[in-house]
């Protein structure tokens, strides 16, 4: 029977691994709950889990930049406008 939850080619990263960049990832466990969405930071170690240990793998849905590099946000941007 092949092993549908783990795959050496499947992108995702494993708990312990290093997270490359913003976005928002799908989190999968091994049997005890859903896969469910979670925002992680470029820079973070991904965490193990309470329950599955390191079984839970996350794969990127959707990569985006903090909120502090976006021009219109940024304290840059604000300097830019009042001058």
């Amino acid at each position: 029977m092949r092993n549908l939850f783990l795959s050496e080619n499947s992108g995702r990263l494993h708990a312990g691994e290093m997270v490359s960049q913003s976005g928002i990832y799908r989190a999968h466990h091994r049997a005890h709950r859903m896969p469910h969405n979670v925002y992680v930071n470029a820079g973070t170690r991904l965490p193990v889990c309470q329950r599955c240990g390191h079984d839970v793998e996350f794969g990127l849905l959707m990569a985006g930049p903090a909120l502090q590099t976006d021009y219109d946000f940024s304290e840059l941007g604000d300097t830019a406008k009042s001058a």
